[in-house]
């Protein structure tokens, strides 16, 4: 559901991966109309994801590079127009082959996915490896929830499932569903439960900061640092099992 903090969690997931295994991640903000990607890293880009989506020569790495904001040393970031005066629909082919460039070109890639369901976006999450959904404690945010869950572990028997995050859990006032209850609905237990801080989340949104670099100590940081690290290991392991079949060393 729009505005769970999926964007906020991705593009903090991306920074805190790049920083603690020290190896090339690329985020990619797919959100073309809507991205905060270049806002969230205080950056302004002169050329997005529409120049890899719809340009007229064939996207390989020298041109995805030049495509690029270079954050850091271990950080690149493929952003979003932002602009309500872009297409919003694209070749599911052109979009796959997007995909495997950025695979081919980065040790480690996040996906930034829209709150849409149209079919290239419907083909560029099953690509994935590795997906995380987001949802909050409200009932129309979960009932998304499960039926992402339900479809995406139908479509992917042989993956890992996807991984459940609920976020801004513990508004005042607010009637909320228990995390126990929301893993009877789905089916299976919550990954990482995020606890509502407008503070933290708000001085690092305004300042172009990540949340780390605001207050590395804080809950919320631990833990999704906690779930970054599960989801790196996991993606070590099932690497090392693939080379091991195929006979490799």
């Amino acid at each position: 559901k729009g505005g769970t903090g999926a964007s906020t969690l991705a593009h903090n997931a991306a920074w805190m991966i790049s920083q603690t295994e020290e190896k090339d991640v690329m985020l990619v903000d797919m959100d073309v109309q809507f991205g905060t990607a270049s806002l969230d890293f205080n950056r302004d880009p002169t050329r997005t994801i529409l120049d890899a989506l719809t340009g007229a020569d064939e996207l390989d790495d020298v041109k995805l590079q030049r495509l690029l904001i270079e954050y850091d040393d271990y950080l690149s970031i493929l952003a979003a127009p932002s602009s309500l005066e872009v297409q919003s629909e694209f070749d599911e082919n052109g979009v796959i082959d997007m995909i495997q460039t950025i695979r081919a070109s980065t040790d480690y890639a996040v996906f930034d996915i829209p709150h849409i369901w149209s079919p290239w976006i419907q083909r560029s999450v099953l690509q994935m490896e590795e997906i995380v959904l987001v949802a909050t404690p409200e009932l129309a945010s979960l009932r998304n929830l499960k039926a992402f869950y339900d479809l995406l572990v139908a479509r992917r028997p042989n993956d890992i499932p996807p991984r459940i995050v609920l976020n801004q859990v513990g508004v005042p006032k607010r009637p909320e569903i228990a995390a126990d209850d929301v893993a009877e609905i789905i089916g299976r237990e919550v990954d990482l439960i995020i606890p509502h801080d407008p503070t933290l989340f708000g001085e690092a949104s305004n300042n172009g900061q990540m949340i780390q670099e605001v207050n590395a100590k804080h809950e919320a940081v631990v833990m999704l640092s906690g779930l970054c690290d599960t989801i790196t290991a996991s993606r070590t392991s099932i690497k090392k099992a693939a080379r091991g079949k195929s006979g490799v060393g």
